[in-house]
């Protein structure tokens, strides 16, 4: 059996029927693209906040 498309790549990469799922609306499949994605979504929905010296602010 041919599991190429159907498990999880050691690379990280989401598998094809999973991506071609969520396009179609799979509400299933779109979670599965919205967990896999959720770190990054959360990086870049973060700023880096300066003082008014130029400093980064932290948590």
């Amino acid at each position: 059996m041919n599991r190429t498309n159907c498990s999880n790549d050691e690379r990280g990469l989401l598998p094809y029927p999973v991506i071609l799922a969520a396009t179609k609306g799979g509400p299933s499949a779109m979670s599965i693209v919205v967990q896999h994605y959720a770190s990054y979504i959360a990086y870049l929905s973060t700023r880096k906040v300066r003082d008014e010296y130029g400093h980064l602010l932290r948590d």
